[in-house]
């Protein structure tokens, strides 16, 4: 993997945590991970985003109330690299 830049320490250690935490490390996870780690609210709340056992993500986590206009589009970005996934109407 490329040496990746982050904006924090924080950011970067919660990458390497959900990666570690995930089924397998390959570049979908890695892409996925990055992208939720940009916001702090989505940091907070990865497994409203994620569910790591069945190793998916949740687009009903767009709707959920904690999402600011930041975070949705942090994760719109992270479910795009995941598996090209659009939100209705967008």
């Amino acid at each position: 993997m490329k040496k990746l830049r982050f904006m924090s320490q924080e950011q970067e250690a919660f990458f390497y945590a959900m990666l570690n935490k995930a089924v397998k490390i390959d570049v979908y996870h890695a892409a996925f991970f990055y992208a939720i780690s940009l916001s702090p609210s989505t940091r907070r709340n990865i497994t409203s985003l994620f569910d790591f056992k069945q190793d998916r993500i949740r687009p009903e986590a767009l709707q959920q109330g904690w999402q600011t206009s930041s975070s949705v589009r942090a994760t719109c970005l992270a479910f795009n690299l995941w598996n090209g996934y659009v939100e209705q109407g967008q």
